[in-house]
């Protein structure tokens, strides 16, 4: 059975998306059965592992799966060996069909629909890791309540480091009400420039505050990764090993604090 790690964080800009993908593609590297769903209605998670429009996977998406209750019909193999649910903008409608057609036709079980359809292929894969969109709504809902785990990910901002406490509060509430095994992996600090004090002093905070839960690892920015959504992460891009590289420590954290295990 795999480990179902989301990546979240209801404040936008945070690097969610970069490195939901850069961690899918070194796990892969590492010889993890991989696969990445991509929960946001804004598909750059699909675009940033299969380097092509989203607008291709209209009707064979993720949303799709969850209507339906399964997963592998609509997983795309990348260059780089994830295996990608992907989305598209008509994610966004999922909020409508869970209100209306999904308790409609009966069900009963509106924030279980992505973990119900994840079981699905859970038998096939090491990790399956979610990226999840920029708000705490029904798709975070679901993502954190099919997950084993949760990386809450902080860029040293006012506006981050106030998004954060909610956020904590916000996984208690989905611990209480549907997902009590849910654990926090631990916060991931990223986008850090440290040449401003204000970045330091956030970044230093963080960690003081949360200092059972921080991640060692602080990804500094980099231009390499800020641009990897324009080649993707594919093999040919000239500028995949400088923008993974500073990810590599965090895999070995985040492999050992979530005792990931690789299936023959």
């Amino acid at each position: 059975m795999a480990t179902t790690i989301a990546v979240a964080m209801q404040k936008g800009g945070c690097s969610k998306t970069t490195s939901c993908g850069i961690t899918a593609y070194l796990l892969a590297q590492s010889g993890y059965r991989v696969l990445a769903v991509d929960g946001d209605s804004q598909g750059n998670l699909s675009e940033l592992l299969l380097n092509c429009e989203v607008r291709e996977f209209r009707g064979k998406s993720v949303l799709e799966a969850m209507k339906t209750g399964n997963a592998r019909p609509y997983i795309v193999n990348s260059p780089s060996g994830v295996h990608v649910l992907p989305s598209n903008a008509l994610l966004a409608t999922f909020y409508d069909w869970i209100f209306q057609d999904y308790k409609e036709a009966g069900g009963k079980r509106p924030n279980h629909v992505m973990a119900d359809m994840l079981k699905t292929v859970e038998d096939s894969y090491d990790v399956i890791l979610i990226d999840t969109p920029p708000a705490l709504g029904q798709l975070t809902n679901n993502a954190l309540t099919a997950a084993d785990y949760v990386i809450a990910m902080f860029e040293p901002s006012r506006f981050c480091y106030a998004a954060l406490d909610e956020f904590h509060e916000y996984m208690e509430i989905i611990k209480s009400r549907t997902n009590p095994g849910l654990k926090l992996a631990g916060i991931f600090r990223t986008l850090t420039d440290n040449r401003r004090s204000d970045v330091r002093s956030y970044n230093d905070l963080v960690a003081e505050e949360y200092s059972d839960s921080v991640f060692e690892t602080v990804v500094t920015r980099k231009a390499a990764a800020g641009r990897i959504g324009i080649d993707g992460l594919v093999p040919s891009n000239p500028e995949l090993k400088a923008a993974v590289e500073p990810y590599i420590p965090f895999i070995e954290e985040l492999s050992t604090k979530c005792r990931l295990t690789k299936k023959n």
